[in-house]
């Protein structure tokens, strides 16, 4: 079975860009992949104001995305 989500963000949010997550399974190997791809940037202006704070924010939101996909 496989798995695709893709989520978009608008302009009124803190930050806008895409998301895509992607899980496949190989049934020849039972082998399971993950793929993860994002851009962003800052939104409006006050969160600019904060930008190395959301920047810090978006690395340990990935670093844990990634840290699940080792678990599994």
């Amino acid at each position: 079975m496989d798995f695709d989500d893709l989520a978009g963000r608008q302009l009124s949010y803190p930050e806008v860009g895409e998301e895509f997550f992607a899980v496949r399974h190989d049934p020849d190997t039972d082998r399971v992949f993950a793929e993860v791809v994002a851009f962003s940037r800052h939104g409006p202006w006050w969160i600019r104001l904060g930008a190395p704070v959301a920047s810090a924010a978006q690395r340990l939101i990935t670093d844990r995305y990634l840290a699940a996909l080792r678990e599994t």
